[in-house]
């Protein structure tokens, strides 16, 4: 008897159309959130964490085949990167004038404090990483700004501007490296293929966090929409420009 029907990855989940360098970019998003459950006391499902593995193994042979890190435009790539750079430490900066008043009286000193160790708990070393990793580590910052509620934060604190600079300027530095949109360059058969794998690798981590998913434990569904946040918001991140932003959101192709 033929079955009627077939549930498999590739069908059962669907991914946004990625550069090879965005789905590099995602699948560092997603161990870097699997990393953090993992250094918990709670830790992570072992299924998880063998799917976690897959994941970065993809991620290897994917940059592998991606070739070294030279971006097709050198100059822009580092104007574009001093840019960011520039917009991450005047946010700090401005931050840091609440943080310095010290005293827990002052409107809005709570706040800031906790956005500040959410977003600098290890400083701006993040910014002498590479191009491409520091713009991943660049999206889980604002990512998690998001998630946390911070932006209403930031512009009841009167630091919109701020923001909207950083945006703006990691949005230039994801188009000029080639994650966030198109490179120019032909694509190999080697890396089509290592893409085609890794989707497919990411499609099978989909399956087994959602699996975890318990509709009596809420526990479980806040752990799943944590690991699975950079694709289960992937058009409400903040990584658009500020008048993208201001528009209507991305129809679907």
């Amino acid at each position: 008897m033929n079955a009627t029907r077939e549930y498999r990855a590739e069908t059962m989940v669907r991914l946004p159309t990625m550069t090879g360098n965005r789905c590099s970019a995602l699948c560092s998003e997603l161990s870097a959130r699997a990393d953090q459950w993992l250094a918990t006391p709670q830790g992570l499902p072992d299924l998880i964490t063998r799917a976690k593995k897959r994941l970065d193994a993809a991620r290897e042979v994917l940059n592998d085949a991606l070739g070294p890190e030279v971006p097709a435009d050198p100059e822009a790539a580092r104007s574009a990167d001093q840019m960011e750079d520039a917009c991450w430490s005047a946010l700090r900066s401005w931050l840091e004038g609440y943080v310095r008043l010290a005293q827990k009286g002052v409107a809005g000193y709570d706040d800031a404090v906790s956005l500040h160790r959410l977003l600098f708990d290890e400083g701006l070393s993040f910014l002498l990483l590479g191009y491409e990793e520091q713009w991943t580590q660049s999206e889980l910052r604002l990512e998690a700004l998001v998630r946390e509620g911070y932006e209403a934060t930031i512009e009841r604190l009167g630091g919109e501007v701020f923001l909207d600079a950083l945006r703006d300027a990691h949005a230039a530095y994801g188009e000029v490296l080639g994650i966030t949109e198109p490179s120019s360059r032909p694509t190999s058969p080697s890396l089509q293929e290592a893409l085609q794998a890794a989707g497919d690798v990411i499609r099978d981590y989909v399956l087994k966090v959602v699996a975890h998913r318990e509709p009596d434990n809420p526990e479980t569904a806040e752990m799943v929409e944590d690991l699975l946040y950079p694709l289960l918001y992937w058009d409400n991140t903040a990584t658009g420009t500020a008048q993208e932003r201001g528009g209507e959101e991305r129809s679907e192709e």
